[in-house]
């Protein structure tokens, strides 16, 4: 009765408990994954932007 509701109630709030801590953890590691490529990217643009601006001018002439 009671027990079994109240074990039920429990057990649905642990699992979505466990799913947003999924949830949760992914979106962090997303995000660090994402501000590190971005930082990577940054820095090879920098690197390269010779590069860049040529095929920026080539695209915009197209």
């Amino acid at each position: 009765g009671k027990l079994a509701l109240t074990c039920g109630l429990l057990l649905s709030l642990f699992s979505h408990l466990q799913i947003f801590t999924l949830k949760f953890n992914f979106s962090r590691y997303f995000f660090r994954a994402a501000g590190t490529f971005t930082q990577l990217s940054l820095q090879y643009f920098e690197k390269h932007s010779h590069v860049v601006d040529i095929s920026f001018m080539y695209f915009s002439r197209a």
